[in-house]
């Protein structure tokens, strides 16, 4: 089962899987992470990538994501790391040179950056992770695994092709050699529940 709050995201997701011929093995519903439909308990695993970096409630999502995970089950979640590398430098060089547009708010969950778009507001946050698992924690969760994802995410910004193939090269290096999640941006958590 996939889910997800955007309708956009959905006819693109049954677009995809349509086109994979998974439409038989794929359910797809309109879900909100504040407050599923879902039974408490309904599934063994759970994968939350890059979502909970946009949902201002970060607590009641978090307490929805656990309810609906069995006990002994597993929650994945792969979220931004304020404490990289490359957060530390862009915000520092943000500040000193006073860009970006977003209003930046510093809270126990992170660094939330807030700004304005043409569709409405938009939160985009970069993770305290040792608060992140503190709460997952103080839900019933314990940390199996925490390793690093990407280490930066600046192929985005460079839209060149080899600055970008650089980029990709040194994710790679970095993903296979030393994962080490507190210098890298992606971080991946695996939770098992109590």
């Amino acid at each position: 089962m996939a889910v997800d709050f955007s309708e956009t995201a959905l006819k693109k997701a049954e677009t995809e899987i349509r086109s994979a011929g998974l439409q038989d093995r794929i359910t797809l519903r309109r879900e909100d992470i504040l407050s599923l439909t879902l039974g408490d308990g309904s599934f063994e695993y759970l994968l939350c990538w890059g979502v909970l970096m946009h949902i201002a409630d970060l607590e009641r999502a978090i307490s929805e994501l656990i309810r609906v995970c069995k006990p002994g089950g597993r929650i994945i979640i792969s979220e931004g790391n304020m404490s990289s590398l490359q957060s530390r430098i862009l915000r520092g060089l943000k500040k000193a040179f006073r860009l970006g547009k977003s209003r930046v708010v510093r809270g126990k969950e992170g660094y939330e950056f807030w700004e304005s778009t043409s569709s409405g507001v938009l939160l985009t946050r970069q993770a305290d992770i040792r608060w992140l698992v503190r709460r997952f924690k103080e839900g019933g969760c314990s940390l199996e695994h925490h390793f690093a994802g990407q280490f930066t995410e600046l192929y985005s910004v460079f839209h060149s092709t080899p600055a970008a193939w650089s980029i990709h090269k040194l994710n790679d290096l970095y993903f296979r050699h030393l994962m080490w999640p507190l210098p890298a941006f992606g971080n991946i958590c695996i939770f098992r529940k109590e």
